[in-house]
């Protein structure tokens, strides 16, 4: 099962939706986003993990730019595949 979020295309219009103009969005706006919130929602990814991750791509930043945001959306889809290899092994 793959868990993908989006080709980057679209995380960038799924970016300056959530962001509004903003040049910077917030962990509160990236969770807004239709990819992520579906992950959340479902419960594959718990609100502690979202902000772990978001500080870790932002660092000392205020935010997230439009790559930041890709980057964290790629960190959250590295979950799914170490998740989806472990499935893979134990099947074997």
């Amino acid at each position: 099962m793959s868990h993908a979020l989006a080709p980057r295309d679209a995380l960038l219009e799924e970016y300056n939706r959530v962001a509004e103009s903003s040049p910077l969005i917030n962990a509160e706006s990236a969770a807004r986003s239709k990819y992520i919130a579906e992950l959340l929602a479902d419960g594959d990814l718990e609100e502690k993990e979202l902000i772990d991750m978001f500080e870790k791509v932002a660092g000392k930043n205020d935010g997230l730019d439009a790559d930041g945001f890709v980057e964290l959306c790629n960190m959250i889809d590295e979950l799914f595949e170490e998740y989806d290899e472990e499935d893979t092994d134990e099947e074997d």
